[in-house]
């Protein structure tokens, strides 16, 4: 599709090329070079100039000084924020489920005030801060060649004979038609156990590159997800159809 998330994401992507490449840029400039309109430049400008990644003031462009990594610092900005906002919805001595996703990591250092037991499938989880009556149980399972994480049949298995409070969950794409899903298959059927077996509610974690996307494994239908905790760049028409979903979208600020 024309305007497709990774369409966005690609032509985000050329504008930062160019503006950093030639220091300086115009609207105008920058619309002919990706055979794209104005309008659309204009758009992408607006959230590229919030995020932090290039100036955009009187009909200018400019590079940020400095800005090599930029993307990486905005998405480990987004990260924390996300993970930070995740204590707001867990009780005291709730059992969580938390996936392999590295954002779960986080979550269990944001949650070193409160006392939980955490079961993963992420060995690295014993690493996290956390609270002196929090107990960490890792799945076992075969070591997955690409992660240092935990997967198969021995999983599953763990899993299959626990029930959760709350299941926190990072994904590869969340979408209205795709729902939750993974670019690992391993990785899909996993969650999806996570998932269906939390008894009290499913907290979904994406970045805006995740909104609007699909992957190629399915987890879970989108209806499964009671919270979603995104950013404020998030492609705004996909939360609102998350939202007439009844899901309750939480967009954390970046700057």
């Amino acid at each position: 599709m024309k305007n497709s998330l990774a369409n966005v994401q690609a032509r985000r992507a050329d504008i930062e090329r160019l503006v950093d490449r030639h220091g300086i840029a115009t609207v105008k400039g920058l619309a002919l070079r990706l055979k794209v309109s104005e309008i659309t430049i204009r758009r992408d400008l607006k959230i590229l100039h919030a995020m932090g990644r290039v100036k955009w003031h009187n009909g200018l462009v400019e590079a940020i000084a400095g800005q090599g990594g930029g993307e990486q610092r905005t998405l480990a900005v987004i990260a924390q924020r996300i993970a930070a906002a995740v204590p707001n919805y867990i009780a005291r001595y709730s059992t969580l489920f938390m996936n392999a996703n590295s954002l779960c990591l986080q979550v269990i250092n944001e949650l070193a005030k409160i006392p939980v037991t955490v079961i993963t499938n992420n060995p690295c989880a014993t690493a996290c801060a956390r609270h002196e009556g929090t107990k960490i149980m890792i799945t076992g399972g075969r070591v997955s060649t690409k992660k240092s994480v935990l997967a198969g049949s021995v999983t599953l298995n763990f899993l299959s004979s626990r029930i959760a409070d709350v299941t926190v969950i990072g994904c590869d794409g969340i979408s209205v038609d795709g729902g939750l899903t993974s670019s690992n298959a391993e990785a899909a059927a996993i969650d999806s156990m996570m998932v269906t077996k939390a008894k009290k509610c499913v907290i979904c974690l994406a970045d805006y590159r995740k909104i609007g996307a699909t992957q190629q494994y399915h987890i879970a239908d989108l209806g499964m997800v009671d919270v979603l905790i995104t950013d404020s760049f998030a492609d705004e028409a996909v939360l609102q159809q998350a939202r007439r979903k009844g899901i309750n979208v939480i967009q954390v600020t970046v700057w």
